[in-house]
């Protein structure tokens, strides 16, 4: 098995390698932030932190989720084999999109419990994932296998989301989506990736 052999950045020195590329590359992309933050194997605490940060600083990257942004219709996938995702597509298409409001109503109920809330917020927004999972549909994996990655971060954001933050659901929920489809990739194209520290330790038993 081949092992890649570099240290993972800190987050303060990812935090300082984004924004260097925030202010050289005006067509910066959440997809290529994202995988940044791949490649450093962040935990998702990890992931909130520089998510803040990047908001509080100012590094903002289309999609803009501002107030009055409402998810659209999510559309039709063109794809024969694709007829199960089709179905989701028009069951999800029934669901009421919602409001930067109703997020935060939502979160506060969230906040004290409230697990109808917390799959109002998810269904709410689970045309969300199927944006970003066909952002990726090219890239050897099932669109099923990325919707169904993608509704799991969305789940794991829901989770974790709190009113308080300075941004609405779907921004911070964007991230996560984006990470944890990437870091699926990662887990199915690319060799383990070690520390040198590691390294040693397998030459040694080696």
């Amino acid at each position: 098995m081949t092992y890649l052999n570099d240290d993972f950045l800190t987050v303060e020195q990812l935090k300082a390698k984004i924004f260097e590329a925030a202010a050289s590359d005006s067509a910066l992309t959440r997809q290529k932030i994202a995988e940044m933050m791949w490649n450093e194997r962040l935990s998702l605490d990890d992931v909130d932190e520089v998510i803040i940060w990047m908001h509080d600083i100012g590094i903002r990257v289309p999609p803009y989720f501002d107030e009055e942004y409402i998810l659209p219709d999510p559309g039709i996938i063109h794809v024969g084999e694709y007829e199960t995702v089709q179905e989701y597509l028009d069951y999800i298409c029934r669901i009421p999109a919602i409001s930067a409001a109703g997020e935060r109503a939502l979160a506060e109920l969230i906040r004290e419990g409230d697990d109808k809330a917390r799959d109002e917020l998810i269904n709410a927004s689970l045309r969300l994932t199927v944006f970003i999972s066909k952002q990726y549909r090219r890239r050897g994996i099932e669109m099923i296998d990325l919707i169904q990655e993608g509704n799991i971060a969305l789940i794991k954001a829901a989770d974790r989301y709190q009113g308080g933050l300075p941004m609405r659901f779907l921004d911070y929920a964007c991230w996560h989506i984006h990470y944890i489809i990437g870091m699926e990739f990662q887990r199915r194209e690319r060799p383990p990736r070690v520390t040198a520290q590691m390294s040693e330790m397998l030459e040694k038993t080696g």
